[in-house]
């Protein structure tokens, strides 16, 4: 007669436990790398959008469009002449992650009509964007990667890599 045994036995599954510790411990690290580099960029990204949004509403609406960045959070304001003075609308906002830096704090850039920062910028207004954990000093180098919003006097505006360099890769930093 013939015994069909079903599921695993102990050591079956001691063995299936220990190889999948023993991955899930080779995975952490790059895993945690990966999770701080995902969060550098959005946030990187949401300074990168709100600028583009203040310099393109700026142009649509032929008036002055103002971008604030605070050590906690952004804002896109419209700069309307009242009575009294200057109003503000409120356009959009953004709180940053409690672990994400952009420097320099405070700052604000106003856009003009034409999508131009007005005072005109004497030289390229840069924001570094970065978590509490240093930044990775090579291309190769293991670690949290920085990256960069650039503005440059005409109103451009884009983000980059400070370690690649622009002359080989698109992606770098002037």
């Amino acid at each position: 007669m013939l015994s069909i045994s079903r599921g695993f036995s102990l050591i079956e599954a001691m063995i299936a436990i220990t190889i999948a510790g023993i991955l899930l411990a080779a995975g952490v690290p790059s895993f945690q790398s990966w999770i701080q580099n995902s969060q550098v960029r959005a946030t990187g990204e949401s300074v990168l959008n709100g600028l583009q949004l203040a310099r393109a509403e700026a142009a649509s609406r032929n008036t002055l469009v103002m971008f604030t960045l605070t050590a906690t959070d952004w804002k896109v304001e419209v700069l309307a002449d009242a009575p009294l003075g200057v109003a503000y609308q409120l356009l959009q906002s953004y709180s940053l992650p409690p672990t994400m830096l952009a420097t320099p704090a405070p700052l604000s850039l106003t856009f003009d009509g034409m999508g131009k920062v007005q005072p005109a910028l004497t030289a390229m207004q840069t924001f570094d964007i970065k978590n509490s954990s240093a930044c990775a000093t090579s291309s190769t180098g293991s670690g949290v990667r920085c990256l960069q919003v650039q503005v440059k006097a005409g109103g451009a505006v884009r983000m980059c890599d400070p370690v690649l360099s622009l002359t080989k890769n698109p992606q770098g930093c002037v």
